[in-house]
């Protein structure tokens, strides 16, 4: 018994000496495969500014450079298939993608035999991984609605806020809102709320999204080779939204329209014509140069001419469609001393009424619908909607006619403002001069010239006298004696049945100028000794030596005229 007790224990030792030993070997051999690890380094970004270093084992970096070049050789051979025309671009960026994420889901006619049955481990490839994803980040609106919903998946775990563009993109009216762009990647905010943030009205944005302005202005898309418009962005996914949010898009984009100046209230005039943006009877300037010389401006004239004591006027209103009601009205007013009333209290003042207006008309704006449809097909390669179309035409008009019957309450100058007004707060004016003549005044007036007399000889000391003028020049005001033409007065009597317009007086010819009201001037003493004074018109004329003719002309309100003329000799006081 003794001897099998013994055995036993001498059994018990040995065996575990073996097990002992065969550890030794196990632990001997792993820290063998310890010692085997490596160390590599790998690019961070596609450029290789950023490196980050791995301690792996050789047959773990025999397969991380394995899984490199299948997805070099896979990304390679869909580029290619891309620039053949072979795939589109959603194709493309799918592809692209499963080929880091999926590569096994990847056509077998792109993908790398290198892959066999593992997939990379992403870690180790953030430069195809950045590359990729920097791709589909900024060519995200160019793709598909359905690609959206197919790539999604793959970017909740992707760290979007780095993949930036070193392009902006101006979208609509303005910079490309990339924190937007972010949160529709991730399925944060849906495209509706992507078209409002970008195309709507400002007040749509929610602050987490509005970015901080520029310090400078962004330059003009033409201006910048890093900026450029992507028009195609709206007719691309414009099917997809709903019709409140094509609703807001598009009337935004008219009023900025309006603000620019391209659509706004307007009013035609049809008849009549002619009393458009003229002078209701013309009229004359009368100034002097730097020398005091008295200058005559050109006489204009313009505007209608009747002989009725009414017009009647035709328009219409044009407002544009988001601001369809309008109210109209007329205002009629004096041109200072121009106008008469022919109510015979005499009173000068406005009159003011309001226009009815018709029917509204509906009226497309000038647009050549099928030039631009064939323009930005062919330039966007994407098919234009009914709602792109309304986007970039513009509003169309609301047309009201009206037509009023207006008694003119002034002979000769009738100043008409006809104004307007929409509910956009828009406003607009347009001025009608009417001149309306006394139709009874069948009688011409009289005229006489008074003074000087006919042939008479009149003396000066020459044609140009020494006058002193006040002259500022830096803020200090000096006397300066300048030369300036001589001027001799035109006295003359008119006299009329109604009343007298105004007196014109040329010399030799040549306009010199107008009055229209008389003044009180000594024309002799009586047997007492008293002052007589007459009521004369005057007008001065330029001096000049030798024989002249001196002209007048009086109107009166039937616009009716009279003339009278004589010669007068100017000589020098020694002759």
């Amino acid at each position: 018994m003794k001897n099998k007790g013994l055995i036993k224990y001498l059994g018990i030792i040995l065996v575990g000496s073996i097990l002992l030993s065969c550890g030794m070997e196990l632990w001997a051999e792993e820290g063998e495969k310890e010692a085997e690890k490596v160390e590599i380094e790998v690019r961070q970004d596609e450029f290789g500014t950023e490196k980050k270093k791995y301690l792996v084992t050789k047959e773990e970096r025999d397969r991380i450079f394995r899984m490199r070049d299948a997805v070099n050789e896979t990304l390679g051979a869909i580029e290619e298939a891309y620039r053949n025309r072979e795939i589109d671009l959603d194709t493309k960026l799918i592809c692209k993608v499963k080929a880091l994420e999926e590569p096994g889901s990847v056509p077998e006619k792109y993908r790398s035999s290198k892959y066999g049955k593992d997939k990379p481990e992403l870690r180790y490839h953030q430069d195809e991984l950045k590359r990729v994803y920097t791709e589909v980040f900024s060519k995200w609106y160019e793709l598909n609605f359905t690609t959206h919903k197919e790539l999604r998946p793959y970017l909740k775990g992707i760290h979007l806020e780095v993949y930036g563009e070193d392009r902006t993109h101006i979208i609509g009216d303005r910079p490309e809102n990339l924190l937007v762009k972010q949160a529709y990647m991730k399925g944060e905010i849906d495209i509706d709320q992507v078209f409002l943030y970008q195309f709507g009205p400002p007040e749509e944005i929610p602050a987490k999204f509005i970015v901080p302005p520029p310090t400078s202005p962004p330059l003009h898309p033409l201006q910048n080779d890093r900026q450029y418009e992507d028009s195609s962005f709206l007719p691309r996914y414009s099917r997809y939204l709903r019709a409140e949010t094509k609703e807001k898009i598009k009337l935004y984009r008219w009023k900025r329209q309006i603000e620019e100046g391209k659509h706004g209230l307007g009013i035609g005039i049809d008849s009549p014509k002619e009393a458009v943006g003229g002078y209701s009877l013309g009229w004359i300037m009368h100034t002097r140069d730097k020398d005091g010389n008295k200058i005559v401006d050109e006489e204009r004239r313009g505007g209608m001419k009747v002989y009725t004591p009414t017009i009647k006027i035709k328009g219409r209103i044009e407002t544009p469609e988001m601001y369809p009601e309008a109210e109209a009205w007329l205002v009629v007013a004096p041109d200072g001393g121009l106008s008469f009333p022919v109510d015979e209290s005499g009173q000068v003042k406005e009159i003011r009424k309001e226009i009815n207006l018709g029917p509204g008309r509906y009226e497309k704006p000038l647009f050549d619908e099928k030039r631009f449809k064939e323009w930005f097909e062919k330039w966007t390669k994407v098919e234009v909607d009914e709602f792109t179309m309304e986007y970039h035409r513009g509003p169309g008009k609301i047309i009201r006619p009206f037509e009023i019957e207006l008694e003119l309450p002034y002979y000769l100058a009738n100043v008409i403002t006809i104004g307007a007004r929409n509910n956009g707060e828009q406003s607009a004016s347009v001025k009608l001069y009417v001149t309306r003549y006394d139709s009874t005044d069948k009688e011409p007036p009289k005229v006489k010239i008074k003074d000087p007399k006919e042939g008479e000889i009149i003396r000066i000391r020459g044609e140009y006298e020494t006058v002193t003028v006040s002259v500022s020049k830096d803020g200090v005001v000096k006397q300066e004696t300048r030369q300036r033409r001589r001027e001799i007065g035109i006295f003359c009597e008119a006299k009329d049945d109604k009343r007298i317009l105004w007196v014109e007086v040329y010399a030799n010819g040549e306009f010199a100028g107008r009055d229209s009201q008389t003044d009180k001037y000594f024309k002799r003493y009586d047997e007492n000794g008293k002052t007589i004074y007459a009521d004369y018109y005057r007008v001065d004329v330029p001096a000049k030596i030798g024989e002249s003719e001196i002209k007048v002309i009086a109107y009166d309100i039937g616009g009716n005229r009279a003339t009278d003329k004589m010669k007068v000799i100017m000589v020098l006081e020694s002759e």
